[in-house]
């Protein structure tokens, strides 16, 4: 339903994230501007939910109509018991970023990986298939990405990470995704030869005492490369400003989170997203908070 004077009203839906904490999250600023864009009768919330109080809030969620969740650490898997079901790749992941509603049954997703598949494939114009590519991490965003990469049918993949024992676990889960890619737990000449280096950890990250910091030596990148960091804060971290210095194509965590994003937005309002008007605004929020 449209609402041109984007005042809630006796008919607004409304969609919120739950995380602890949530208001420093983005998410608000990228849901609200496309819904206001489209003129549509939604609002989105962040709310912030103690892991004690989530039972009570999914269930009241649910009472209430909400037309769709995003869900952040630390969440993610807790959530899975709450709900009524899963996708086929939140059950592989075991983890869930989004829950859908679907008569009146919430459904959860992953899609952290398939957003960055979609922000390299439509927004950079990239044919994964037949890639070589490295992907640096091993928490729960590196293994979303491994899965989504194998299902977009690169070539190659391989896995680097200090945690050796959580690389082997996304290498056996990567390697269940049914397609003919080659999936190794990598060496540094497999990032050098790379035609995607991926930065799925949140290194260089404002806040987190590690900025100025790479997840990846500088002479093991090149011109060639195309470099993906799922970083947004800042904007320009030291494993992008290395692809500036070398002359690499690069792409921050805005087009990841935005792809995120979009994929809620056309599931949940059944309208398509108002993509670039989402990432000016959510990159904007990013330089205002930086500037601060």
């Amino acid at each position: 339903m449209a609402n041109p004077g984007n005042w809630p009203t006796g008919y607004t839906k409304f969609a919120c994230l739950v995380g602890d904490p949530a208001s420093h999250s983005l998410s608000p600023t990228l849901f609200n501007a496309g819904f206001s864009h489209l003129g549509l009768d939604w609002v989105y919330l962040a709310m912030s939910v103690t892991t004690d109080d989530l039972p009570s809030a999914v269930a009241g969620l649910k009472a209430l109509g909400v037309g769709g969740i995003s869900v952040t650490m630390p969440h993610k898997k807790e959530i899975i018991e709450l709900l009524d079901g899963l996708t086929p790749t939140a059950a592989m992941l075991t983890s869930v970023n989004v829950v859908y509603v679907e008569s009146g049954k919430l459904i959860g997703d992953s899609t952290d990986g398939r957003a960055l598949v979609d922000n390299l494939s439509f927004d950079h114009g990239i044919n994964l298939e037949g890639k070589r590519v490295a992907l640096v991490g091993t928490g729960a965003v590196a293994r979303s990405i491994s899965v989504s990469l194998v299902q977009a049918n690169v070539g190659r993949l391989s896995i680097h990470g200090r945690n050796r024992p959580a690389a082997k676990e996304i290498h056996l889960l990567a390697s269940l995704g049914g397609s003919s890619t080659q999936v190794v737990l990598g060496e540094p000449a497999d990032i050098e030869a790379a035609e995607i280096v991926v930065n799925g950890t949140s290194l260089g990250m404002a806040g987190r005492g590690h900025e100025g910091s790479s997840p990846v030596d500088k002479g093991l990148l090149h011109s060639d490369q195309f470099l993906c960091d799922v970083v947004y804060h800042p904007l320009e971290t030291r494993f992008l400003q290395y692809a500036k210095e070398i002359g690499a194509p690069y792409t921050n965590g805005v087009g990841m989170l935005t792809r995120i994003a979009v994929l809620a937005f056309e599931r949940w309002s059944g309208e398509l997203a108002p993509v670039e008007e989402m990432r000016s605004a959510v990159t904007a929020e990013v330089q205002r908070r930086i500037s601060r």
